[in-house]
């Protein structure tokens, strides 16, 4: 027995009246009046059946922008290019997750189920990560580092003044303490490999309150914070 079997759907390449029928989520027959059974089925009424979709190049950071933060008014790439500039430093995560998501939500209503997307995510010197380093300000912090494969890397921050090379199987280690607030960027300093002009370094110096609410965040997400508050350690003002 099959799990899904669609009677009487119209093909994209002209067959009329055609069964398909599926089972765990692919396609494993096709043919018109199947002789089979499922534990589903959906009557097409000759309704065109086709596989979904594909958005091949799509910015999903962009999307539903029109007019942020002003119209295009010449139509034209170049000043589509110098508006982005103008929006870029306007953007939060907030706004731009929200309205990704509205985006695929209009995607999948109109049969739309597989999106390429390309996401502004850098500056013009290649600085960006998907992880920054955060660290709080005024204290000391022990690195200790290492590497994997057969690579050697060097941990280089010029705002720190430090480069620490880092060899597979050995520990290496030293200390920042860094007194100010802010994005301090660096780089592999150590000819590591083909991708080695892809290794960014960005940590973000915070206050020590910033910092304690980033680890409790960092924790929710990970799944290491109790599922329930702690009860108060303060007595009831009848005891």
């Amino acid at each position: 027995m099959l799990d899904l079997i669609i009677r009487g759907a119209n093909l994209a390449d002209g067959r009329q009246n055609i069964d398909i029928g599926i089972e765990g989520g692919k396609i494993m027959t096709v043919g018109p009046a199947l002789s089979v059974s499922a534990a589903k089925e959906i009557d097409a009424k000759g309704r065109l059946v086709t596989p979904p979709f594909v958005d091949a190049h799509f910015h999903m950071d962009a999307t539903l922008s029109l007019g942020l933060p002003r119209l295009n008014q010449s139509g034209t790439l170049l000043e589509g290019i110098a508006l982005w500039g103008e929006l870029k430093p306007l953007l939060t995560q907030e706004a731009i997750a929200e309205r990704a998501l509205a985006y695929c939500d209009w995607a999948v209503a109109k049969g739309l189920l597989a999106i390429r997307s390309h996401v502004d995510v850098c500056d013009p010197r290649l600085l960006a990560v998907d992880e920054e380093m955060v660290i709080p300000k005024g204290t000391t912090i022990r690195l200790i580092g290492t590497a994997v494969g057969n690579s050697m890397h060097g941990w280089t921050v010029p705002g720190f003044g430090i480069k620490k090379t880092v060899i597979p199987g050995r520990l290496n280690e030293g200390w920042i303490n860094v007194k100010e607030e802010g994005f301090y960027f660096g780089q592999c300093s150590q000819i590591c490999g083909d991708n080695h002009s892809f290794m960014p370094i960005a940590v973000r110096v915070v206050s020590k309150d910033v910092f304690d609410k980033w680890v409790e965040q960092k924790k929710k997400a990970a799944g290491l914070l109790p599922a329930t508050d702690f009860a108060s350690v303060t007595a009831p003002a009848n005891r």
